[in-house]
């Protein structure tokens, strides 16, 4: 599930999260044409990354699992 909502959101941005997380936080541009061609990039935003954090926290676990 978390891969699948990562997926939708590369793939409606056209970029990967970093080069999105990079391109709003450089590029007062992109971010203004955002806003005209995606009225919601913000809570698509916080909920991209809060699915990138999960991934890695879960990632995380298994490969101290697969340690033990």
């Amino acid at each position: 599930m978390l891969r699948r909502e990562i997926l939708r959101f590369q793939t409606r941005y056209g970029l990967s999260y970093e080069k999105f997380y990079i391109s709003v936080a450089a590029d007062e541009d992109f971010v203004q044409n955002l806003r005209k061609s995606h009225s919601t990039w913000e809570r698509d935003f916080n909920a991209w990354e809060y699915y990138i954090e999960e991934l890695n926290e879960w990632l995380g676990h298994l490969e101290s699992i697969s340690k033990n």
